[in-house]
């Protein structure tokens, strides 16, 4: 795993075409993602909002030159990231808030294991 925070530590053009060596077909599934800190925009400081920004948007476009990139949904999930959704403060502006709580109280946010078994199942059939 990498933190996407740090690119540095990416391997290489060279180390991932060698990993490659003799492969047919590679998957990358890039499943990082941030959500804190839960604030209005106009409250965070640019530090925050780089991170975010680097994580969420940059992260998944970087070095994929040559590769076919397939975009799967898998919709909304219990993740530690709705958690942080739904234990967010009254005061912070977050209209979804009482979806994401309403949705894991009636037990509809599925696992994420769970979802990443129907996405392999889709592209490894």
């Amino acid at each position: 795993m990498f933190d996407e925070l740090h690119p540095a530590q990416f391997p290489g053009t060279v180390e991932v075409t060698a990993f490659l060596d003799g492969a047919q077909e590679a998957v990358l599934v890039h499943n990082a993602g941030v959500v804190e800190p839960l604030r209005a925009i106009g409250t965070l400081d640019a530090g925050m909002v780089m991170s975010a920004v680097q994580v969420n948007l940059l992260a998944p476009m970087r070095d994929r030159r040559g590769w076919v990139v397939h975009s799967v949904n898998p919709g909304c999930m219990d993740t530690g990231m709705r958690e942080v959704m739904r234990r967010t403060p009254g005061e912070v502006w977050f209209p979804a808030r009482g979806r994401y709580s309403r949705l894991a109280a009636d037990g509809d946010l599925p696992a994420p294991d769970d979802v990443a078994r129907r996405i392999i199942a889709y592209r490894l059939p």
